[in-house]
């Protein structure tokens, strides 16, 4: 049998379902210790079922762990008295990419088709923020709302800075079972206005339509704008779009344009950010050929709708003043200062 195949792993998933889960008294605790095997591995089938689920804790063991300090990224081996740094690098040209990845690095995704990476991540912490704080920096606000109301429903409250381009987790929500419309609505306003949040983002597809109006008219008077994303037209033509500017958003991680609050004194940042980095990594872009495949990314898709009135704040910010006007730059000037550069007319 193949272990890392998705046919053998569903039979695995029914079997914990029967003969563990089912059994197991109150108060008792499972413990499953393993190695990925693939992307449709047991191990990986768990994650998605279980991420956000406050009775399981899911921990990550990577056998390289990668720190970014002072403008540089420091790499440190798990387990120094077993494998040193030269022999990791060794087996990672041995093994090949795939398997380095999952074996070694416990990645949800191979690195030929892996958007974010726990590394990537990681480098985007800031320690010394936690979720709720809001840093003086980030001017704009906005609140990106993936509605559902059976399934869960996400919000990520994203700050930015137009000038610097420096983007900022505020807080998120990541609930199942809203209920109905009105229950979202008024919770998206609520978190808008408990973070102040000058702009609302919600997905709008279908029956969320209605979400959408009525959280507009929640806000009504409220000084907040409310703006609508469309993920796909009635023939999905804007899903190839909606894919690459999730990709955009691990190049701006690259870039250490994100910061993410993981402040280690508040238990409660740590554990709900290590919520949202895993998701993050789980993500990949539709496989080709399947017009659906199972992948949990409420989050992700919440960040990016936020992340779009973003990028829009940011150009605006970089439009020239009134009496200026724009030249190119010499070329050895070009890649210090994007091609282009404002002068005062007259």
């Amino acid at each position: 049998y193949d272990a890392s195949g998705e046919e053998y792993s569903k039979k695995l998933m029914k079997k914990f379902e029967r003969d563990i889960a089912g059994r197991l008294l109150p108060g008792g605790k499972t413990v499953i210790l393993a190695n990925r095997l693939g992307p449709d591995d047991f191990v990986g089938m768990m994650i998605d079922r279980y991420t956000g689920d406050p009775d399981w804790k899911i921990i990550y063991f990577p056998a390289i762990i990668e720190r970014f300090e002072s403008n540089k990224v420091r790499r440190e081996p798990l387990c120094p008295e077993v494998f040193s740094l030269e022999e990791l690098d060794k087996r990672r040209k041995k093994v090949g990419e795939d398997a380095w990845a999952f074996h070694y690095m416990q990645e949800n995704v191979s690195l030929a088709t892996a958007t974010f990476s726990h590394q990537q991540m990681d480098a985007c912490k800031d320690y010394d923020r936690e979720l709720g704080e809001i840093p003086s920096k980030a001017t704009h606000r906005i609140l990106g709302v993936d509605p559902a109301v059976t399934g869960y429903c996400a919000m990520v409250a994203w700050g930015v800075n137009p000038e610097t381009g420096m983007r900022y987790l505020l807080d998120f929500v990541n609930e199942k079972g809203m209920r109905n419309e009105d229950n979202i609505a008024q919770r998206a306003v609520y978190e808008a206005e408990r973070l102040g949040c000058q702009t609302i983002v919600v997905e709008v597809r279908n029956i969320q339509q209605s979400i959408f109006e009525k959280v507009k008219d929640l806000c009504r008077g409220k000084g907040i704008r409310v703006l609508d994303y469309k993920t796909a037209t009635a023939t999905g033509a804007q899903a190839q779009e909606t894919e690459f500017d999730i990709s955009s958003l691990g190049n701006l991680m690259d870039e250490r344009m994100v910061s993410l609050p993981y402040k280690l004194t508040d238990l409660e940042t740590t554990k709900r950010v290590d919520e949202l980095i895993a998701q993050f990594v789980r993500w990949r872009p539709r496989p080709s050929g399947k017009t659906s495949w199972h992948l949990t990314r409420d989050i992700v898709m919440a960040m990016l709708f936020a992340e779009s009135q973003a990028r829009k704040f940011i150009k605006s910010a970089n439009r020239p003043k009134a009496g200026h006007y724009r030249t190119d730059v010499p070329s050895w000037a070009k890649n210090k200062q994007g091609g282009w550069v404002w002068h005062k007319a007259g």
